[in-house]
């Protein structure tokens, strides 16, 4: 049997961890409680003040835990999961510095569409996120504009399709 680990740790010149390693380890640690504890929030659609109560934490402490990942004891983790999820929390172990593959390689919907069509789409979905373009600010947009019947999205792709 062997007990040496898979990944090899860092070790120092006086053969300890190295404290970055170490340090890596523990705020990866911390990233997977919170990140836990929101995602459990989320699911179960409880607010700060539901949990607060049934957990037996005053409101500013459990913001204050809940905003930022933070160096929770094991029985502050337990108490908030068990009032989350009315479970038990369960720890298993990881090579450190394996990451998970990436769900993906390419975003699928970038593919087969022609150059001019897949730029229109990305910059028709940032302007649904800001305020709206001025089309008259361009002088070739002059026909998509004069045609009323045609949208903010519209005027976008025409104008890309006339420069094309």
């Amino acid at each position: 049997m062997t007990t040496s680990p898979k990944t090899p740790l860092k070790l120092n010149d006086k053969g300890r961890i190295v404290l970055g390693q170490l340090g890596y380890a523990r705020q990866k640690l911390r990233n997977r409680a919170h990140n836990l504890l929101h995602s459990e929030m989320n699911a179960n659609d409880l607010t700060q003040s539901e949990i607060s109560i049934l957990a037996g934490k005053d409101k500013s402490s459990l913001s204050r835990l809940l905003g930022a990942p933070n160096n929770f004891t094991l029985d502050t983790l337990s108490d908030l999961i068990l009032a989350i999820t009315g479970k038990e929390v369960a720890l298993s172990l990881s090579e450190p510095n394996d990451a998970p593959k990436a769900n993906f390689d390419t975003m699928a919907w970038l593919e087969d569409q022609p150059e001019t069509e897949l730029v229109a789409r990305v910059i028709v979905e940032r302007t649904r996120e800001t305020k709206p373009v001025d089309p008259t600010a361009q002088s070739t947009t002059a026909s998509a504009i004069e045609r009323s019947d045609l949208g903010q999205s519209d005027m976008l792709l025409e104008f890309l399709r006339e420069g094309a």
